[in-house]
């Protein structure tokens, strides 16, 4: 292989190698971003729970008086 050839070649593997490392620490980033999110989502629920819960009761206990 002649050695321009060979030099593009290894250039061309480091623009791959340099994307493929952003794509990782891209990906890192959203693993943590849809953790947080489902974190967030599952204390919304149980919140909704809650006060619809209280809500339920409020109106039985206003049905009752």
């Amino acid at each position: 292989m002649p050695w321009a050839a060979h030099e593009k070649v290894l250039k061309a593997h480091e623009t791959v190698l340099k994307a493929h490392e952003t794509v990782l620490t891209a990906h890192e980033k959203l693993q943590t971003a849809h953790g947080e999110l489902l974190t967030e989502k599952a204390e919304l629920e149980a919140t909704l729970r809650n006060v619809t819960r209280q809500l339920a009761q409020r109106k039985v206990t206003c049905r009752a008086s």
